[in-house]
C-alpha cells in the first residue's frame, strides 16, 4: 500500500477519537487474528493512552501505552495499511510521548521518573519488529489468549 496521504500519529483525547483505536483492534485481533472480544478490551483501556495513526484522515493503526505498567500493547494495523512502516510511526511515536512528558497517563505517571522500561508482551511472530525497534527479549515465550507470546523491554531515558 502507498499512503494516501501524510502519516501522522495523534494522542487520543475524547471518547470519540479513543473509539477509533477501539473499531481497528476489533478488525485486527478479533475479526481477523480470532482473539475473544472480552479479552481485547479490559480496565486497562480507561488507565492508559492511546494512539492513533492516520493516512490523510483515515485511521489506520493503533497502539495503546499502559503507564501505570509502562506496557506498550495492542499495537494494530489494519490490512490496508500495513507495508508502509505504520508498527514503527506508532511505537516511535508512543516512545516520544513517553520521554518527552506529553501529558497524558504517561506524563502523569512519569512525572518524576528519570527513565521508564517499557514492557511488551509481543505475538512471537513480531519478535524481530520489536528487536528492531532496540526492544531485548526477557524470558520465554509463552501462551497468551491462546497464542504464542514473547516479553521485550526497552528502557528509556526521560527529558
Amino acid at each position: 500500500m502507498s499512503p494516501t496521504g501524510p502519516l501522522r500519529v495523534e494522542l487520543c483525547q475524547t471518547p470519540e477519537e479513543i473509539k477509533r483505536c477501539f473499531v481497528i483492534r476489533k478488525e485486527v485481533f478479533v475479526d481477523e487474528q480470532g482473539y475473544e472480544l472480552r479479552d481485547e478490551f479490559d480496565k486497562k483501556d480507561g488507565m492508559s493512552d492511546h494512539f492513533v495513526l492516520l493516512d490523510g484522515d483515515t485511521p489506520i493503526g493503533t497502539i495503546r501505552y499502559w503507564a501505570p505498567g509502562a506496557k506498550l500493547g495492542r499495537l494494530a494495523v489494519v490490512k490496508a495499511g500495513r507495508g508502509v512502516g505504520a508498527g514503527r510511526y506508532l511505537v516511535q511515536a508512543m516512545e516520544e510521548h513517553v520521554v518527552g512528558r506529553k501529558g497524558g497517563k504517561a506524563g502523569e505517571q512519569h512525572k518524576d521518573d528519570k527513565e521508564v522500561t517499557i514492557h511488551a508482551n509481543s505475538q512471537a511472530y513480531a519478535q524481530k519488529f520489536y528487536e528492531k525497534m532496540g526492544y531485548t527479549v526477557e524470558g520465554e515465550h509463552f501462551l497468551e489468549d491462546g497464542q504464542p507470546h514473547i516479553r521485550l523491554v526497552k528502557t528509556v531515558t526521560l527529558k
